[in-house]
């Protein structure tokens, strides 16, 4: 069929250019982030030799299989530099001369923390426990408070008898006269 007879219109080819530049564009990586995919961990390991001077010199790749296993493990690049710089007790750890090696040296600075967690997760792990448990206890004060307050608050019943008491003593207290001030004019007059 020719196009003017009402065939189909055909759709414009892709530009597989598209495609590639959407594979190889630069994935922003947020340090406090855990990496899913091969790609990711490569953006993260990108974003840990940002951070870490002694691992500059080295490719995102070397990098990436230095951390890889800590990654999969769901360690971020703040847990990463974190533990490269401390022990596991928390411990600073400084050195005197110059990195030579610097993926040997990320994996022996990274050994003491195999199969824990990551330090940085775990403070956050820690500290949205200790906000959940300070939520809790906001709750129940505020639960207590309100109780409190509506035992404090007596009922509507009670409520009018008092002031009908009130009333009733202040009718009782007021001058015959049918103005309050009508006793002072009546002084005055006199």
């Amino acid at each position: 069929m020719s196009p003017e007879l009402g065939a189909p219109a055909q759709e414009p080819a892709q530009d597989p250019g598209e495609d590639l530049e959407r594979k190889t564009a630069p994935v922003v990586w947020a340090d406090s982030a855990t990496a899913r995919t091969r790609r990711e961990e490569l953006a993260a390991a990108a974003a840990l030799r940002r951070r870490s001077v002694e691992l500059r010199g080295v490719s995102e790749r070397a990098v990436r299989a230095a951390v890889r296993d800590f990654l999969r493990a769901g360690w971020s690049v703040d847990d990463l530099a974190y533990a490269l710089d401390h022990a596991p007790d928390g411990s600073a750890r400084t050195w005197t001369s110059s990195v030579r090696q610097p993926v040997a040296w990320a994996r022996a600075r990274l050994a003491p923390w195999a199969g824990k967690p990551g330090p940085v997760s775990t403070r956050r792990a820690t500290s949205a426990a200790t906000a959940a448990q300070l939520r809790e206890q906001l709750r129940a004060r505020r639960a207590a408070h309100a109780a409190a307050v509506a035992a404090a608050v007596p009922a509507p019943a009670e409520l009018a008898a008092v002031r009908a008491a009130l009333a009733a003593r202040r009718g009782a207290r007021r001058p015959t006269a049918a103005h309050p001030t009508a006793h002072f004019a009546a002084v005055g007059a006199s």
